[in-house]
Formats: structure tokens, C-alpha cells, sequence
């Protein structure tokens, strides 16, 4: 009977030149101590000088919380998501010793930028999830002027918040609208619960059916020549006179938007600001991922709402998914099992 994991370890290696420094991981019976990139730390720096000039303050995100509004979650509730970098992935134990494959994230210096409070035009259904009615612009990834455009140094300068490299809006429901300069960070996300993960996908370059559409192919013999890898007829002749629209043809594979739903977060690490989530995640090493809530599966227990307080953020430790239930790698049987199993197959089974 298996009680305990066995040690192992798993490092995830970045490109050449200013990637993302190497991942020294080690994962045993549920612990995982990950160490992130200095890429996308905090820089500590003073805030850059604006474009019109003025001097731009540092973040003055809620460090004391006043600025976060009180409020109760509720099943009708919509919360903001979080922007965050792949780093790779890594295996995984739980409390019984299971293994499973994990993709770390990483959130840096998650912000919130501006409130929109125009009404969504984005097509929801109501019964999965009700209309949200206002959005939040959340930026990541602290960076300097040279190297953001000018219309969005406009609006970090507006917020008196230091440019960041990435941005992207949620829709979030009236009640979980957060004031500018709230900082967002991985204890925004409860162990256990589920997420629903956006990428861009790896991209492929030009592809033929075989590799895009996992044809078969053509016959390898028989008088086949010059076609083993061709996509065979692609319409008739006169009937119907036209090939059909969305053939699946040879094309450019790769580089879109894809989201993974409903994907456990398996742990929290608030003082890296790095969550594990089970399962690989679409985009490579070094991409950008949008995580939110996920729509199609509920909180284990309420969430923070509309967010944690920063003071609970910063004294927050790592903490695992809880597993529970029956040990998976119990397989001793009692004698009414080994009879039971004796009836069903005809021979004798070990304990």
C-alpha cells in the first residue's frame, strides 16, 4: 500500500538570451517549492517618467485594503481573472502519492488599470452564467516606457501606475468591480477549485492533412505515386460542381486563441505568486495565459470576494487541493472480496 510519494523532480529549461531563467522544481507527497523567473520580478525601481513629462507615481495599489470594497459572493457572482506567464511543467503527488502532470504559472505584478462600465456585447449564455455588466483592464509584468506604445502609457499615466508589458479585460458582474490599483495576486485562487485557462496556441508553420487533421494518407503501395501524403478528392465534378467551405486542407497549423476549461488548481504558492494547474495548458514556455474562474464547475468553499485582502495575501502560505476520499493504492481485499472475485472470474485472486 503506497503511503508516500516518491521524490522527484523536474526542471523546466527556457531559450536562449533573456527567457525565462531555469525551474528547479521538486515535487514529494504534495509539496512543490518552485522558484520563478527574475524576468518578471519586481523591478523596485522608481516609476518611470511619463510621456507628457510628469513624473509618474509608483503603484499605489490597496496595500492596506481600504480601497477594496466589502461584499458576499453568491452564485450570480462574476470575478475578475488574473494574467499570468507558462514557466512549464512538472509532476505532481498528492496526499495519497498519486502523480499528476501540473503546468506552473506565474502572475507578476497583476494591477488593476481601469473600470469600464459600458454594458458587455459578448454573446453568454444565461444559464450558464448571467450577463456580466461592467469590465476590468488588468496589466502584468512590470516594463519600461521604450517598450509599451504610446496610447497605453497614456492610460498607466492616468492611473499613476507604472507601464506594464501585458493587458487584458474581464467582464466581471456588478458586485466584484475593484477600484484601480488593486493588486492582484495568486491567493486569488482557492486550491481545488477550477479554472478555465486562454493561450495562443504553439504555432506549427504550414502543415499538410496528415500532421493538421491527422489524415490517414494515401496507400504506401500498390501503384501509389507522388500522393502517399495527399488529401485525396477535395469535390466532385459536376455534382456538386464546388468544393465545400471548411474543407480540411493543407494550411497554417497553430497560433490561435484556445481556452482549456474547468482545469484544478492543484497548488498555491502566495510567496512565489505561482499556482499549479493539472493538465497541460495551451502556448509555450514563456507565453501569456489569461486564467479565470471557470464557468461549467463551482467553489469547493467561497471564494475571496471580489478578491483577498492584501494583508491576507501577504501573510498567506502554500497550500495543496485537498484530496480525500478512499486511498486509490489500497488493494488489500478482505475474504468476502477475494470470494466475490473467486465467483466472478473463476480463479483465485492474491491479496
Amino acid at each position: 500500500m503506497l503511503r508516500a510519494a516518491v521524490a522527484g523532480a523536474s526542471a523546466v529549461a527556457a531559450a536562449a538570451g533573456r527567457a525565462v531563467s531555469r525551474l528547479p522544481s521538486t515535487a514529494v507527497a504534495g509539496t512543490a517549492t518552485v522558484v520563478t523567473s527574475q524576468r518578471f520580478a519586481s523591478s523596485g525601481k522608481a516609476a518611470h517618467a511619463s510621456e507628457t513629462g510628469g513624473q509618474v507615481e509608483q503603484d499605489k495599489a490597496g496595500g492596506d485594503g481600504a480601497g477594496i470594497p466589502a461584499a458576499e459572493w453568491s452564485a450570480s457572482s462574476r470575478r475578475v481573472g488574473l494574467v499570468g506567464v507558462k514557466l512549464g511543467m512538472l509532476p505532481y503527488w498528492d496526499e495519497w502519492g498519486k502523480r499528476h502532470p501540473a503546468t506552473v504559472v506565474h502572475f507578476p505584478d497583476n494591477v488593476v488599470v481601469s473600470v469600464k462600465d459600458e454594458p458587455v456585447k459578448a454573446k453568454i449564455n444565461p444559464k450558464a452564467m448571467p450577463k456580466p455588466t461592467s469590465r476590468l483592464v488588468v496589466a502584468a509584468a512590470k516594463a519600461k516606457d521604450k517598450h509599451v506604445n504610446k496610447p497605453q502609457r497614456t492610460v498607466y499615466a492616468k492611473a499613476g501606475l507604472e507601464p506594464r508589458r501585458k493587458m487584458v479585460e474581464f467582464a466581471v458582474s456588478d458586485d466584484a468591480v475593484l477600484p484601480v490599483g488593486t493588486e492582484l495576486s495568486a491567493a486569488h485562487l482557492l486550491p481545488g477549485q477550477y479554472v478555465d485557462v486562454r493561450g495562443v496556441t504553439r504555432g506549427k508553420g504550414f502543415a499538410g492533412v496528415m500532421k493538421r487533421y491527422n489524415f490517414k494518407g494515401q496507400s504506401a503501395s500498390h501503384g501509389t505515386s507522388v500522393a502517399h501524403r495527399h488529401g485525396g478528392s477535395t469535390g466532385g465534378s459536376q455534382g456538386p460542381g464546388k468544393v465545400w467551405k471548411n474543407k480540411k486542407m493543407p494550411g497554417r497549423m497553430g497560433g490561435k486563441n484556445r481556452t482549456s476549461q474547468s482545469l484544478k488548481v492543484l497548488k498555491v504558492v502566495p510567496e512565489e505568486n505561482v499556482v499549479l494547474i493539472r493538465g497541460s495548458l495551451p502556448g509555450p514556455t514563456k507565453g501569456w495565459l489569461v486564467v479565470s474562474d471557470a464557468i461549467r464547475k463551482t467553489f469547493p468553499t467561497s471564494p475571496p470576494f471580489p478578491t483577498v485582502d492584501p494583508a491576507t495575501a501577504a501573510a498567506a502560505t502554500e497550500a495543496d487541493a485537498p484530496v480525500g476520499g478512499a486511498d486509490p493504492f489500497d488493494h488489500h481485499w478482505d475474504a468476502a472480496d477475494r470470494a466475490a472475485a473467486t465467483v466472478n472470474t473463476g480463479r483465485k485472486r492474491d491479496a
